[in-house]
C-alpha cells in the first residue's frame, strides 16, 4: 500500500485558501464517491492531467458531468485551484488500492521536472 497525503478534502480547501461550506463539502464527497466507485481505468490519466494542470482535448467531460450531477453549479471554468485540489484527493486515494496511478504520477513529474500547481508531496508519497 502507497503511503497516504494525510488531508482531509476540508484540510486541502484550505491549505488552498478556498472557502468551501460543509454541505458543498458533503456535495464533492458524494461526487468523488461515484467517481472512484465508477473508475474504468481509462479516467486515471485524466486525473493525473488535471494535477499537472495539462490541457486536455476532450475537455474532461466525464469529470465535469460526475460534479455537476451532484452539484449543478460545478463550473470548470476559471477552477485550476478547484481542480487541482479535486484531482489531488481522487489520485490519493485511488493510489490506495491502484499503485499503477502513483506510477503515472511519477512518471508524469518527469523526474521532478514537472511541477502540480498544488499539492507537489504527492510526488513524493508516489515514489514510496
Amino acid at each position: 500500500m502507497v503511503n497516504k497525503l494525510n488531508y482531509s478534502l476540508p484540510d486541502l480547501y484550505k491549505l488552498s485558501k478556498i472557502s468551501i461550506t460543509p454541505k458543498e463539502i458533503e456535495v464533492k464527497l458524494s461526487a468523488i464517491k461515484h467517481i472512484i466507485d465508477n473508475n474504468t481505468g481509462a479516467e486515471l490519466f485524466d486525473l493525473i492531467q488535471l494535477y499537472y494542470n495539462i490541457d486536455n482535448d476532450n475537455e474532461y467531460i466525464w469529470f465535469k458531468e460526475a460534479f455537476t450531477e451532484y452539484d449543478s453549479s460545478f463550473s470548470m471554468v476559471d477552477s485550476t485551484r478547484e481542480l487541482a485540489i479535486l484531482s489531488t484527493y481522487l489520485i490519493n486515494n485511488i493510489m490506495q488500492t491502484d499503485s499503477d496511478i502513483a506510477l503515472s504520477v511519477l512518471t508524469s513529474s518527469f523526474a521532478g521536472t514537472r511541477s502540480p500547481l498544488l499539492f507537489p508531496e504527492l510526488i513524493e508519497i508516489s515514489k514510496s
